[in-house]
């Protein structure tokens, strides 16, 4: 290979290839294939000059331009265009074959999402040449230790199919009414069906918007990209079958009572038979590849494991004196404290209600102190766990190894070590774990929050298992969840009596929200009481 003449700008025009290509994916926007294929050096070096030709002819170019140079993204519309070929960087001796290349995306179609494990596009080069080349942003460099790049992209071309047949079959009048009725009655478990169908209105009227058909391609394939973890199956969810029965003519009121059957927490998204011989094999070698055991030993969290929006102060050392002769002498501030708490006990005032957004942005950021009330009987309490290796590989649908488990009809305050019709201290609050990232992960989950309690463990630790169930486990481990969930029934968490993350759990929703009635005192020392009632 032969360098071109230093007047032909080439190394200046890769410098501003690559810082375009850089701007461009800084967004951590996805990238896709255009289906280009191999021609698409062969169109290139043929555009070229005679004298550069033989600069080009190169296995490094070659490459390149057959794995990389075809990628495009797509605009919400589902127009697409290159990233990396601009004809205003381009120097005027390579202008004719850029022109040609980009014509040739413009008149191809998206193919698939492209994916990755290289951290650098290509063969650089050395300090005397430089071939084409680009170095991806970090969002862009495939890394899960599940699934190769290859096994990904295969995965997403099968969602292509099954989003599209969705998006024929699916009647917008239906989806609009199903959407209606989810929000009206806020059915247990529905928010990931609420979510899913959202995302699909959202597809079908961008289509209704668009007359040209290869946008449509490009809408698609857009949504298969940016879908949460599962929406791609939309035929074999709940919502799916809500769907199919109106589409099949049957009653409004029949489609909706099976559909909250489907929704019931005691089988919602999981397995109802034990897994097949063939289904373990596949999950012991799955996990053996990927390395992935230590995600499986999971314990009870601590608070420190936790992100919080608020914890306990630690308490103020003792004054000066007080463990001397005269220690148990109520001094006048102390009195006049005993005396105003009194006051304020003898005449109770009713608790204030407020959303929890609101007691989250207002109340919280000036607590010194929280209480909870606990009524007697059976109450939304919840154990948050995480992996007992801090480095073991992330399974859930979000990025931290904490998940939390409850119980459907909710539990006694006595099987968490807790007594009722009384004050218990909340150590600290937080968010669910799908919530603690910016922006929010897995909508499919809902929002909820956790107050925890001082003392409180599960006494039923021994027998709830790891609670691995396949609704918080990523898309990669569906064909194995029955697998992974008959293991976690038969293993013991462990960490139950070091737990310090269990507590009150409220879940946004008409039918899963239960009050929770708090004691505040801020930082001038006034207590008052709040009743949290929904979330917004």
């Amino acid at each position: 290979m032969h360098s071109p003449p230093s007047d032909y700008g080439y190394q200046a025009w890769l410098a501003k290839l690559q810082a375009r290509f850089a701007s461009i994916m800084s967004s951590g926007q996805p990238i896709y294939t255009s289906g280009v294929g191999e021609q698409f050096y062969t169109v290139f070096f043929q555009a070229l000059p005679d004298d550069l030709q033989p600069v080009h002819r190169c296995h490094a170019c070659r490459d390149f331009f057959e794995t990389y140079g075809s990628l495009i993204t797509i605009a919400a519309d589902g127009t697409w265009d290159t990233p990396i070929w601009d004809i205003r960087d381009t120097p005027p001796v390579y202008q004719p074959a850029v022109t040609v290349i980009r014509r040739l995306i413009r008149k191809s179609l998206p193919t698939g999402v492209f994916y990755s494990a290289n951290a650098v596009w290509g063969n650089p080069g050395d300090a005397t040449w430089q071939h084409f080349s680009l170095v991806p942003p970090a969002s862009l460099v495939w890394d899960h230790p599940a699934v190769s790049a290859a096994q990904a992209m295969a995965m997403r071309r099968q969602e292509f199919a099954l989003i599209a047949r969705a998006v024929a079959e699916v009647d917008v009048r239906d989806l609009a009414l199903v959407i209606r009725i989810i929000k009206a009655e806020q059915f247990p478990n529905s928010e990931a069906s609420l979510a899913m169908a959202e995302w699909l209105i959202g597809i079908l009227r961008t289509i209704h918007q668009v007359d040209d058909p290869r946008q449509i391609q490009g809408i698609l394939w857009r949504a298969v990209a940016t879908a949460p973890s599962g929406f791609a199956h939309i035929a074999t969810t709940a919502l799916g079958g809500f769907l199919s029965d109106l589409k099949d003519g049957i009653p409004l009121e029949v489609a909706q009572h099976a559909f909250e059957r489907k929704l019931d927490p005691a089988s919602y998204q999981r397995p109802q038979a034990a897994p097949s011989a063939g289904n373990v094999a596949v999950a012991e070698r799955l996990v053996a590849e990927t390395g992935i055991e230590a995600a499986f030993a999971r314990r009870y969290a601590r608070i420190e494991d936790l992100t919080l929006l608020w914890r306990q102060l630690p308490a103020a050392p003792p004054a000066v004196g007080a463990g001397g002769v005269f220690g148990g002498v109520e001094t006048k501030q102390a009195q006049r404290t005993r005396r105003d708490r009194e006051y304020v006990d003898a005449r109770p005032l009713a608790p204030i209600s407020m959303t929890f957004r609101k007691f989250r942005d207002e109340v919280l950021p000036t607590a010194t102190s929280i209480q909870c009330y606990l009524p007697p009987q059976s109450l939304p309490f919840a154990a948050l766990l995480t992996a007992v290796d801090p480095n073991a590989p992330l399974i859930f649908q979000w990025s931290n190894a904490v998940s939390w488990y409850t119980y459907i009809n909710g539990s006694d305050p006595s099987q968490w070590g807790l007594a009722p019709r009384q004050w218990h201290t909340i150590t600290g609050v937080c968010l669910q774990p799908n919530l603690w990232s910016t922006p929010a992960e897995a909508p499919n989950h809902g929002n909820g929050v956790f107050f925890l309690i001082h003392g409180a463990q599960d006494s039923n630790a021994e027998r709830v298992g790891l609670t691995l169930y396949p609704s918080l486990l990523r898309s990669v481990y569906r064909p194995i969840r029955a697998t992974i969930e008959a293991y976690s029934k038969t293993q013991v968490l462990s960490g139950a009596d070091e737990a310090t993350a269990c507590g009150y759990y409220l879940h946004a929703g008409k039918n899963t929200w239960n009050p929770l009635t708090l004691r505040v005192v801020d930082t001038n020392g006034i207590a008052s009481d709040y009743l949290l009632d929904r979330w917004d």
